[in-house]
């Protein structure tokens, strides 16, 4: 008994990890279609198939997507976004768009209805421009086809590329990497089908976080490239932030170099007369006080001070000790408010 016992448990305990696995949710698979216009435009189409363990999707998916890039230079990239429509189980269905840090986040279910488990497949249309680049010798596509932040892993991920006519005759790269961000692995197979596009398809499953990123390169001539004007544009789009900050620099830069110029022109030509002087109508006790706005020892020293200069007391030291004594003579009425109080022995 005790050996079917333990054989029992062994088995279960076999069979938990495999329970689990059966309750994963996961895209099985991640289809994109990508059409590359003559204009230099690309439409695509995402493709989202899903088994979902009714937990880790409620209402549905959102699919992140970057429009901001840093260059070396220090500047920004910006591309166009511009959602056409989202579907799910080919039927149409709420979405929303919101900003994110350097993209835009597509919100594609209804929040409104709890999903079960089940196999679900979602479809994202979208466009975008200023994904190409151009050489002296060639265009290219480079391009993250599933993105590297999904949370589920991928069974599978397929791209067709559908290149402007002709262009396809004169495809000089087709490569892909597969992984983690940066990862330099080839896990794909490519191959043109009889229409002329081309299809990338993984050969192995992608973990969560783990993307498919495609590289096409093809002659010149097929796709207009943006002229002098247009990047000129497009620099002061991507950098506007960076330009009115540069601006707001040299006007205050300028501003205070006027003014140095100015106070530096004046104060050559006048002569610079020192006052020894308190200014009319004010104490050195005052003074002292509104230099610091606060009382200090050095505001009844200079009320004490003043006091001795005005002939009301004097002032007699022997060593290092002060002795104050008031004079016969001594006019009260010519002692400020300040002084008046030190005399009748109150605080300041």
């Amino acid at each position: 008994m005790k050996i079917k016992y333990w054989l029992s448990l062994l088995f279960i305990c076999l069979l938990l990890p495999l329970s689990a696995l059966a309750d994963e949710t996961v895209i099985t698979e991640y289809k994109s279609n990508i059409a590359i216009a003559s204009d230099a435009h690309l439409v695509v189409t995402e493709t989202i198939q899903i088994h979902s363990n009714g937990i880790d999707i409620t209402h549905g998916i959102y699919r992140d997507f970057p429009t901001t890039y840093k260059i070396p230079n220090g500047g920004f990239h910006k591309v166009g976004f511009h959602l056409i429509s989202t579907t799910f189980n080919d039927n149409n269905i709420p979405n929303k768009v919101v900003n994110i840090p350097y993209g835009v986040r597509i919100y594609v279910g209804d929040p409104k209805e709890v999903l079960p488990a089940g196999d679900y497949t979602y479809v994202i249309q979208y466009e975008t421009n200023r994904q190409l680049r151009f050489f002296p010798d060639h265009d290219e596509l480079y391009w993250n086809v599933t993105g590297n932040r999904w949370w589920f892993p991928i069974e599978k991920a397929t791209v067709i590329v559908s290149l402007p006519n002709g262009a396809v005759k004169t495809i000089s790269n087709l490569t892909a990497y597969t992984g983690a961000m940066g990862s330099r692995d080839h896990n794909f197979e490519s191959k043109q089908l009889d229409s002329g596009d081309i299809l990338f398809t993984t050969t192995q499953p992608l973990a969560a976080q783990e993307g498919l990123t495609i590289a096409v390169a093809w002659g010149k001539g097929f796709v207009t490239p943006p002229t002098t004007a247009d990047n000129i544009r497009y620099f002061l789009q991507d950098n506007l932030g960076l330009i009115i900050a540069g601006i707001g620099f040299i006007v205050v830069f300028l501003f205070y170099l006027l003014e140095w110029l100015r106070v530096r022109l004046k104060t050559g030509k006048d002569t610079i007369i020192p006052e020894y002087t308190p200014v009319a109508g004010f104490s050195p006790a005052e003074l002292r006080y509104i230099k610091d706005m606060r009382y200090d020892s050095k505001v009844f020293t200079s009320a004490v001070i003043n006091m001795a200069v005005k002939g009301y007391l004097t002032i007699q030291q022997q060593k290092h000790k002060y002795t104050l004594i008031k004079q016969d003579k001594g006019d009260y009425s010519i002692l400020s408010e300040e002084e008046q109080i030190i005399c009748r022995g109150q605080r300041i």
